[in-house]
């Protein structure tokens, strides 16, 4: 599994968690021509997380709120303007109906967390947590 688009959208999402390794036992592509419909099964994902925290230099933490406290102003300013972008509004137009057919299905998920460094045990070893999901269907 290639993570690294994975990655991006953990990181995009503000999910502090990079995917350190990752299997899809298998996955699926059905399509309905005469419906229009797409359904995508993937069965049997397994990914190992970790977090990309860690403690920051007094000089790391002044320039990270600065940058925080730019976005935060960017976001207001961009929030005021009531406007929608030219390619927004034509991406929206041409793939609402396309996108409203699309259906994915997740089943089998493992889901396993390993913290290291810091808050290793008295022994060294690292802590790791698992979460396990049996199925779930993503649909507009």
């Amino acid at each position: 599994l290639n993570s690294d688009p994975l990655d991006a959208a953990l990181l995009d999402s503000e999910v502090p968690f990079v995917v350190k390794a990752g299997i899809v036992a298998s996955a699926a592509l059905q399509v309905s021509l005469l419906q229009g419909e797409l359904e995508l099964t993937i069965d049997g994902l397994t990914l190992l997380l970790a977090p990309v925290c860690r403690r920051l230099e007094k000089e790391e933490a002044h320039t990270h709120r600065a940058s925080e406290a730019q976005r935060l102003e960017f976001a207001y300013a961009r929030s005021q303007t009531q406007r929608r972008s030219v390619e927004r509004e034509m991406f929206r137009q041409v793939f609402a109906d396309y996108l409203s057919r699309v259906r994915v299905v997740v089943k089998n998920v493992h889901v396993r967390l390993e913290v290291e460094g810091e808050c290793a045990d008295s022994r060294g070893r690292s802590r790791a947590m698992g979460l396990v999901l049996g199925a779930c269907r993503i649909s507009p």
